[in-house]
């Protein structure tokens, strides 16, 4: 089973590629990864509060594939042998690099393609040319 960290850490990394690619002017990013982060935690909710009816539906879906819908938590427990801290720091490091490629697609992307996404995005450049 992997350390928390570790799952935050794939939720905020895949949260980050995923908004990078998909939606990259949208205006919460930051909010976003820290929900990408504890979506990945859910299915650990009932370790923090044991007893209560939902944190009980989903620790039914804890040891199941099902799980991988929370960022692949199920295949991150299976990958870590215990509750390793340097499995933990490896993770933390892959979203970190993971974040940093998502600032540098935002960032650093050239001005060709930024104009081109403009342009579709505004409507101003039609399928058969300019409008």
């Amino acid at each position: 089973m992997a350390l928390a960290i570790a799952h935050f850490a794939v939720g905020v990394g895949a949260t980050a590629l995923l908004i990078a690619l998909i939606a990259p002017r949208f205006r919460f990013q930051r909010t976003a990864l820290f929900l990408g982060g504890l979506w990945a935690l859910l299915p650990d909710l009932h370790y923090g509060f044991p007893g209560a009816t939902i944190p009980d539906a989903l620790a039914a879906v804890h040891n199941t594939p099902r799980a991988d819908l929370f960022f692949l938590h199920h295949r991150l427990d299976a990958l870590s042998a215990g509750d390793s801290p340097e499995f933990a720091a490896s993770v933390v490091a892959i979203a970190f690099c993971a974040v940093l490629a998502s600032e540098v697609l935002g960032y650093l992307q050239p001005i060709a393609v930024r104009a081109a996404r403009e342009r579709l995005r505004d409507g101003t450049d039609g399928a058969l040319g300019q409008q």
